[in-house]
This record gives structure tokens, sequence and C-alpha cells, in this order.
């Protein structure tokens, strides 16, 4: 199964209802790009994810791209549900690609630190590795 098929199945079960809390009971009362309710994840985090996510998996002729899929809104949910370790590589993850999609842009920052995806070298490649595969 491709990388960008899994993603948009996965994706779209976890926005059913059918989860360990539904919208209006999550805990964390910011709203993220749609109005949606976060669990982990700044507004601004989310942002940033949104956008990083859409160039890994962008919108084609044939299928929405993450965005579309609110992939960003589904890692939220997973990351809430992780354990502090995992959280904390999230939150480096991301404060490292804003801080080299600030020098360039994000789409530079992200071919960067996609170069070595075979053998990551950077925490920053470390932390992509898992979103673009």
């Amino acid at each position: 199964m491709e990388r960008r098929t899994a993603l948009k199945i996965v994706s779209l079960g976890a926005l059913a209802p059918a989860g360990r809390r539904s919208w209006g009971q999550i805990v964390n009362s910011a709203p993220g790009q749609d109005g949606h309710c976060l669990e982990f994840f700044t507004p601004e985090e989310e942002k940033l994810l949104d956008a990083l996510m859409e160039l890994i998996i962008p919108a084609d002729d044939h299928s929405p791209g993450a965005h579309a899929a609110r992939v960003s809104l589904f890692a939220d949910r997973m990351v809430a549900a992780s354990d502090a370790a995992i959280q904390e590589q999230w939150r480096q993850g991301l404060a490292r690609m804003r801080e080299a999609a600030a020098r360039t842009s994000l789409a530079e920052a992200l071919a960067r630190a996609a170069e070595h995806e075979d053998q990551p070298q950077t925490e920053l490649q470390h932390f992509l590795l898992p979103l673009s595969r």
C-alpha cells in the first residue's frame, strides 16, 4: 500500500466519532485551523504541521492532500495519547523545522531534511523520517 493511501485511510478513520473521546470532550480547547479543538499541539504547531504534511502529501488530480484529509488533527490525537518522551520529540522536531524554515522556506527546509532519508544524520532528519515514509 502506498504511503499516501495509508495516511488517508488512517486519518479519515481517526476522525470518526467512535474515538476514545469525542471532539466536545477534548480537554485542551485551543482551536485548530478549522475551529476543532486540539488535544496536544498549539494552534501554531498544528498550522506548521498541516503545511508540512501537505508538502509531503499534496493534493493532486486524483485525491485530496493531507490538509483536506486533516492529517494534522489525526497527528494531534495520536501524539496526545503518546507518552511524554514522544510528545517532547514532536515539540522539539516541530521547533527545529520552524527554525529551519525561517532561514529559507518550509519547502526548502523539508527538502534539505529529506536529503538523507535512508541514513538520517541530523536530529531534524530523524524527526522527519517517520513523517515522510
